[in-house]
């Protein structure tokens, strides 16, 4: 075979039982394929486990929550009570639990007639708007780094809409 028939072939590919074998025999491969010497080669190979190990380094130095979305938390203010949107039990002013430091979303869904409802932790500074019959109030905020019960209320309503926010150690 001559030297122009050589590069003008399909590439052969060689695989091993994984991924990272195959990949790393088919690197090895084309690096022997590439006509640089060796001191070429062993650069090229520098650069690629740079690139990678940078890349690795980035991945890992994005924070936890960027890497996912945040929790969703969907509250119904009906009859005068808060429920959790999920809830198969309807459990009136729930108990909400959070991972300490945890990326969150809280939603309210008004679905009292001609009643005005907040979502207020004053513990916090956090107040989701007061939002009229089929308005909806929404916040995103991250959980406490430290453990606690931290109480909810409808301002307006407080005596009958009232609940815990529970924050439990990550991991």
């Amino acid at each position: 075979m001559s030297h122009d028939q050589e590069y003008l072939r399909e590439p052969e590919v060689r695989t091993s039982g994984s991924a990272s074998a195959g990949f790393l025999s088919n690197l090895y491969y084309l690096l022997n394929r590439s006509g640089l010497s060796l001191r070429g080669r062993v650069v090229m190979l520098m650069i690629l486990g740079s690139l990678v190990l940078g890349f690795t380094v980035f991945v890992a130095a994005i924070p936890e929550p960027l890497r996912t979305a945040p929790s969703e938390i969907n509250l119904i203010a009906r009859d005068m009570s808060f429920y959790l949107a999920n809830s198969i039990d309807g459990d009136m002013n729930p108990t909400i639990r959070l991972k300490a430091g945890e990326q969150f979303r809280i939603t309210l869904h008004n679905q009292d007639l001609g009643m005005k409802h907040t979502f207020v932790v004053r513990a916090w500074d956090l107040v989701v708007t007061p939002t009229e019959r089929d308005g909806i109030g929404s916040v995103l905020l991250r959980a406490p780094e430290r453990p606690g019960r931290y109480n909810y209320v409808c301002l307006p309503h407080s005596a009958l809409m009232s609940g815990v926010i529970e924050v439990v150690a990550g991991g």
